[in-house]
């Protein structure tokens, strides 16, 4: 169900149908209801369309070339996806995430979809994502030369903040969020474009609440998390679908609603993968 949801755009949680016949053969129902007994989640997004005429019907020539590179997922795709939702907890929150995200208000939609991204790239890189290349010698070394720079200043501070202050050295050879976040990519076999590291950058932007609008233009924020919310998303689904096998394309959502974000994209309107 959580698999279907993902591809589909649509989730369907504690929703029970009823089937109604006319005689004890029951042979075909005479109506069919359904009950929601909580929220339904629909989108218009789907990470893949096999029919690029569907997006591009005021652009049919390009529809026609790209058409033919367009499949579903195939059986064997879909029952690796099932497996990994039926075998990871946190795989499978991660996909009612993306789903609810690409339902709710701006607000919410890119930071609840950078949370996926974080989860998926634990999932992938377990706690390899964020080792340093530094070898391990070298930190040691410039950790005890920062430690010694900083004693002189113990008694200028309250032992809390010093304490404070030594553990961050701990992490100053640690990796950045970008390149943490870039290594399942690159596990994977896929090439990031510009944009897509660009949108790697924002994370610290949306997760810590920079998004948020305080000040400025509010229809200026709105496009740039629209932007970007869309940016990871398709980068969500290089992660999910790439893994299984699936070697088509992906609906490539920032060149399909450039007219709404406002930026010109020098991009396939379906992303190879």
């Amino acid at each position: 169900m959580v698999a279907l949801a993902y591809l589909m755009g649509a989730f369907f949680p504690d929703t029970s149908y009823t089937l109604a016949y006319a005689d004890l053969k029951m042979d075909a129902p005479i109506w069919v209801r359904r009950t929601a007994y909580g929220r339904i989640h629909e989108t218009s997004y789907t990470p893949i369309w096999a029919n690029a005429h569907a997006y591009l019907s005021r652009k049919p020539e390009v529809a026609d070339r790209i058409h033919s590179t367009l499949r579903p997922l195939s059986t064997i795709e879909f029952s690796r996806l099932c497996s990994r939702v039926h075998g990871s907890p946190l795989f499978k929150a991660a996909l009612i995430r993306i789903v609810e995200s690409m339902s709710s208000s701006l607000v919410l939609l890119p930071s609840g979809l950078y949370v996926a991204l974080e989860a998926i790239t634990k999932l992938d890189m377990g706690g390899t994502a964020g080792r340093s290349t530094i070898a391990k010698p070298i930190r040691r070394k410039v950790r005890a030369a920062l430690q010694a720079a900083l004693l002189p200043f113990k008694d200028n501070v309250t032992p809390d903040e010093y304490q404070s202050m030594v553990n961050k050295l701990d992490n100053v050879a640690s990796v950045t969020n970008k390149d943490r976040l870039s290594k399942p990519f690159a596990k994977a076999g896929a090439t990031l474009t510009d944009e897509e590291k660009e949108a790697l950058l924002k994370r610290d932007f949306y997760l810590h609440g920079s998004g948020d609008h305080e000040e400025g233009d509010d229809r200026q924020a709105d496009l740039d998390a629209f932007y970007w919310g869309l940016r990871v998303y398709c980068l969500l689904a290089i992660l999910i679908l790439k893994p299984l096998g699936y070697d088509s394309r992906i609906v490539n959502y920032p060149k399909i609603h450039e007219s709404v974000h406002g930026r010109t994209l020098e991009e396939e309107y379906f992303r190879s993968i």
